[in-house]
This record gives structure tokens, sequence and C-alpha cells, in this order.
């Protein structure tokens, strides 16, 4: 059986900015992708997340294997 083809997600890992807690570091991923000409998506980790600084009216949430799209 030959394996599933790698799946190439545009995005950055929220665990790759530093911060304090998950909201810090949420703020500095949005701040980056903001900056960006093609904002990536912000993954989450496989781990319990902790969000208490929102609203966080533009985040949408994709499901696995899911690839967000740009326009």
């Amino acid at each position: 059986m030959a394996a599933a083809p790698a799946v190439q997600v545009y995005g950055v890992p929220l665990d790759g900015f530093s911060g304090a807690d998950d909201d810090a570091k949420l703020k500095a991923a949005m701040s980056y992708a903001a900056a960006q000409t093609r904002p990536p998506a912000i993954v989450l980790a496989n781990r319990a997340h902790k969000f208490d600084g929102g609203p966080y009216p533009v985040l949408r949430r994709l499901p696995p294997g899911r690839v967000p799209r740009h326009p």
C-alpha cells in the first residue's frame, strides 16, 4: 500500500511564537500574519489551548486536513 501524499499547508505554528501564555502567542501570531501579503493560517498544536483575551472575531476553525484557501 502506498503512503498518502503529503499535504502542504500554508501556516505557522502557534507554539513557534514566544509569549507567556496562549493569548500572548496568539497576539504575536496574528500580528505576524497581518503583516504578510498572503496571511498564513495559524496552526494549533494537538494540546489544550486557553484563550482568555478575546473575542477574536477573525478566527475560524478548519477541520483537520483542510487547506486554507487564499483569494
